[in-house]
């Protein structure tokens, strides 16, 4: 697999940062693709974010989305959560 192709996915790392934070971490760990879960997304725009903004803020760090989805996901809940 070439490395261009690796993607990380926001889904993947624990919740409670907030989504600059993650972007940007990303971006300095070296990947260059994202997945955005897209309930992260819409609370940023919630909390005044706009869309141009958070491409200018992918741009910004040499990130690309390479798509989306928004399901639950409770894999770092503790496990009463979980089986909610």
């Amino acid at each position: 697999m070439k490395t261009p192709q690796i993607a990380i996915a926001t889904a993947s790392t624990a919740p409670g940062e907030p989504l600059e934070e993650k972007l940007a971490a990303y971006s300095a760990t070296g990947f260059r693709r994202v997945e955005l879960q897209l309930d992260r997304a819409k609370e940023w725009i919630k909390q005044g974010g706009r869309t141009r903004d958070l491409g200018k803020l992918l741009e910004g760090l040499q990130l690309q989305c390479i798509g989306g989805f928004e399901c639950p996901i409770e894999c770092f809940s503790d496990a009463g959560r979980q089986r909610e």
